[in-house]
C-alpha cells in the first residue's frame, strides 16, 4: 500500500470513528458558554514521517480552552514542541495555534469522548537560521487537525485526559503527523452571564 493510498485510509477510518458521536450525543442546544474546560497536557509528536529523518521530536505541551455553544463544542488552545538536530541542520521549536469545532458524548457521567476537528498554524521558528536557511529564521504554514479525546472523571470537576490527533501541515511536501496528549482538564461551570462582565 502506497503512502498516499495509507494516508487516504486513515481520514477514512477517523471521519468513521468520529460519526456515531453525531449519534450518541444528541444535537440539542447546549447552553452557550455554560461550562469553560481547561485542558493542560504533555504532549508528544509520535509521527514516522520524512521530517523526523533530520530531527528528533521532543516531548511538548498543550494548553486548550474548551466551551460548549449550542450544537456543539467551540475550543481554541495551542501546543509547543522542541526538536532536536540529528544532522547538519539547526534544532527548531513548533508552535501549533488552532481553533476548533467538535461534538462530545458521556458514559455513566465518569467517562466523555469527544471528537474535532481543527484549523490553526503552524510555526516553526529555528535556532541560528541564518547560515543554514539562507536568513529564514520561521516559517508559517496551515495545518488542518482531526481527533479525538477521552476523559475520565477523578473527584468533582477534575478529569484526566488524553486525545489522539492527525495534524496535515501544508509544508511543501505536506505532512501528516500524529500528536498524542495526556494530562488533566478542569470544568468550571459559567453560563452566558460571564460574558456580560467583558461588554
Amino acid at each position: 500500500m502506497t503512502f498516499a493510498r495509507a494516508d487516504q485510509v486513515t481520514r477514512c477510518f477517523i471521519a468513521a470513528a468520529l460519526l456515531p458521536l453525531c449519534t450518541v450525543t444528541p444535537l440539542r442546544a447546549q447552553e452557550p458558554f455554560s461550562i469553560v474546560e481547561l485542558q493542560v497536557n504533555m504532549a508528544a509528536d509520535i509521527s514516522q514521517v520524512a521530517l523526523h529523518q533530520s530531527w528528533r521530536p521532543g516531548r511538548g505541551a498543550a494548553l486548550g480552552v474548551l466551551m460548549p455553544f449550542y450544537a456543539g463544542d467551540f475550543e481554541f488552545g495551542g501546543a509547543i514542541h522542541r526538536y532536536s538536530a540529528r544532522t547538519g541542520v539547526p534544532g527548531f521549536a513548533a508552535l501549533w495555534l488552532y481553533a476548533g469545532w467538535g461534538v462530545h458524548g458521556t458514559w455513566r457521567e465518569r467517562v466523555s469522548i469527544s471528537g474535532t476537528a481543527r484549523l490553526g498554524n503552524y510555526r516553526m521558528s529555528f535556532d541560528d537560521a541564518e547560515s543554514t536557511f539562507a536568513g529564514v529564521s520561521s516559517e508559517s504554514e496551515l495545518v488542518l487537525g482531526l481527533g479525538g479525546g477521552l476523559a475520565l472523571r477523578l473527584a468533582g470537576p477534575v478529569f484526566l485526559y488524553g486525545r489522539l490527533d492527525r495534524l496535515y501541515v501544508q509544508t511543501l511536501p505536506s505532512l501528516a503527523m500524529w500528536y498524542v496528549a495526556a494530562g488533566m482538564s478542569i470544568q468550571i461551570q459559567a453560563g452566558e452571564g460571564w460574558v456580560n462582565f467583558f461588554k
